[in-house]
């Protein structure tokens, strides 16, 4: 037969398991969202990094250089086969 203390006791049991698995439940979470978080950081970086490395133009004199392929938009842009630079040195 069930006594009241007996009761209270598988309460309380039951009460500690369910806290224990929120909390499991939480920490696996956070775990997951801290490293889906780094990845896409680090994705995103090199994407970013790639994608800037493309955006860089050299030309030099002595290059086989297209000078038709090359429109000078500004002092500081130019347009070199259908792309859009910005001209951070002359040498």
């Amino acid at each position: 037969m069930n006594t009241p203390t007996t009761y209270r006791l598988k309460t309380q049991k039951l009460a500690i398991i369910l806290v224990a698995v929120i909390l499991i439940g939480s920490l696996a979470g956070h775990i997951f969202w801290s490293l889906t978080r780094q990845a896409c950081f680090q994705y995103v970086h090199h994407v970013l990094e790639k994608k800037y490395f493309n955006d860089t133009l050299i030309l030099s004199h002595s290059s086989d250089t297209n000078v038709a392929d090359l429109v000078w938009l500004s002092d500081n842009e130019l347009q070199y086969k259908g792309r859009m630079f910005d001209v951070k040195q002359k040498l």
